[in-house]
């Protein structure tokens, strides 16, 4: 019994230590961006882009090297909760010439697809597409940025922390 009890308070606290010490599955101030963020989006190289949708707060991450991070959360949670999803696997893809891009991300038969409209005949900040299997199960416009100038924000304060 001693021996079970042992045991199960030692993986207790590995978990614990993990939990406090590396942040995985805590809310913490987000050195790059001084938002409070889920745990395990605080490893950002590049900040790229904070959407709402209707239903869906989104966000995209420059992990460095050419990989992005996709986030999401349903419309009334905040970015300090878990998310709904995390995709590590995505990439950029530039639409010609005039700024236009999109993001794509895989995961098991899905792709979430986020156009990000620079030049467009109606003002649009972007699109989120769903796709199962090629087929779109989910189109959602862009209703609001939620942090105008986020990028640039969060550059200043890396900036200020690190130098020039």
């Amino acid at each position: 019994m001693e021996h079970r009890r042992a045991g199960f308070t030692k993986c207790f606290l590995s978990i614990a230590f993990l939990t406090i010490f590396t942040g995985v599955g805590m809310a913490g101030t987000c050195p790059a961006t001084g938002q409070r963020l889920w745990g395990e989006l605080c490893d950002i190289h590049i900040p790229v882009l904070q959407w709402r949708t209707a239903n869906y707060i989104i966000r995209i991450d420059d992990l460095g090297h050419s990989r992005y991070r996709y986030a999401a959360w349903d419309s009334d949670r905040n970015q300090g909760s878990e998310p709904n999803i995390i995709l590590t696997n995505g990439y950029c893809v530039h639409d010609g010439t005039c700024g236009n891009h999109h993001y794509e991300f895989n995961n098991a038969g899905y792709t979430y697809y986020l156009n990000v409209a620079i030049v467009s005949e109606v003002p649009s900040f972007g699109t989120l597409y769903v796709l199962h299997e090629g087929r779109c199960i989910l189109e959602e416009e862009v209703i609001e940025e939620i942090y105008e100038n986020f990028r640039e924000a969060a550059y200043q304060r890396l900036l200020e922390k690190y130098g020039s």
